[in-house]
């Protein structure tokens, strides 16, 4: 795209491990295609995407804590 420079690498935290730890397979890929797209294509920042994981990443987390660090699947408890 015109006006905007492609980045030529993407540094990946452990921030954003530890969020997809949270994430189903469908919710990961979707949250990492996002990621992509905007590194690395030049498409526009997802916020939804974005919102969403971190959002039921925390849900999950809590969930865990409520049941005394029982781990649960991705899908809940």
């Amino acid at each position: 795209m015109e006006g905007k420079t492609q980045l030529k690498k993407f540094t990946f935290y452990d921030l954003y491990a530890e969020l997809m730890d949270t994430l189903t397979d469908e919710e990961r890929g979707k949250l990492l295609r996002a990621m992509c797209a905007y590194a690395f294509e030049n498409a526009a920042f997802r916020w939804d995407v974005l919102v969403t994981a971190a959002g039921t990443a925390v849900t999950r987390r809590a969930c865990q804590r409520s049941c005394h660090g029982t781990v649960h699947s991705p899908q809940g408890c």
